[in-house]
């Protein structure tokens, strides 16, 4: 699915090349716009879900 010929995803784990995870609004939902040294992504999740998933991925948390 794109939206504004960007590719949506419906998870995301940052990595070395993830540059930015900014807020993006459509309609009445938060979505996490991710820039990558490769591209850019929509992703169905908001900034701080994408943070939060991560840390619990790498073996870490949110709240240290």
């Amino acid at each position: 699915m794109k939206i504004n010929e960007f590719i949506v995803l419906e998870q995301f784990i940052v990595s070395r090349y993830t540059m930015a995870i900014l807020p993006y609004f459509l309609n009445s939902d938060v979505y996490a716009k991710v820039i990558e040294e490769d591209g850019e992504y929509i992703v169905k999740k908001t900034p701080t879900d994408i943070v939060k998933q991560s840390c619990d991925y790498y073996g870490s948390s949110y709240r240290g």
